[in-house]
């Protein structure tokens, strides 16, 4: 899957120095899991933009790729074992990442999008079409003026760290004991 081919049949633009830096892609089941070092990083839809992955690169550099995240919740510690992915579909967004319990039980943590979040996702989605796409201005507008009334600036998608409250999961199941 290190040839991630573009819908024109353009290759590898999956960028060399992501590849250099210890980056690697693999395709599963209409999945891209994006690697680093052995380590998953990220799951994509098999659609997923080079610019997204390049971008998810970039993040995952800034932030350190060791991972030390430890979620508090309903009295119960939760060290992070990968970093939260996506794991929904547009119609349901979720973020899933993998967790050891106190109790070092394998457990799935899942968290929610917060609106603004998803205000802010579709508004850049329906940016980067328009106007190939027919979206109308109306919409645009309707979505700016919505993350305004939430006093949030639509550059909240440049941070999964805005994606949710990640110390409060909407789920946790125990995957194995």
């Amino acid at each position: 899957m290190d040839n991630l081919s573009s819908p024109e049949g353009e290759s590898n633009v999956f960028s060399q120095k992501y590849r250099d830096l210890g980056f690697r892609l693999e395709e599963d089941d209409h999945v891209v899991n994006l690697y680093y070092k052995e380590q998953l990083v990220h799951r994509f839809t098999i659609f997923v933009q080079p610019v997204t992955l390049h971008k998810c690169c970039e993040e995952y550099l800034l932030n350190g790729a060791d991972i030390n995240i430890v979620v508090y919740f309903k009295g119960c510690k939760y060290e992070l074992a990968e970093l939260p992915y996506f794991d929904g579909t547009k119609e349901d967004p979720l973020y899933s990442a993998l967790a050891y319990s106190g109790e070092n039980r394998l457990c799935l943590l899942q968290w929610k999008p917060l609106e603004a979040w998803c205000l802010a996702v579709e508004l850049e989605d329906l940016e980067a079409a328009y106007p190939s796409v027919n979206v109308s201005d109306a919409r645009i507008k309707e979505l700016h003026d919505k993350l305004d009334a939430l006093g949030v600036s639509p550059s909240i998608v440049k941070s999964i760290a805005n994606a949710c409250d990640w110390n409060n999961p909407y789920d946790v199941q125990i995957i194995h004991e």
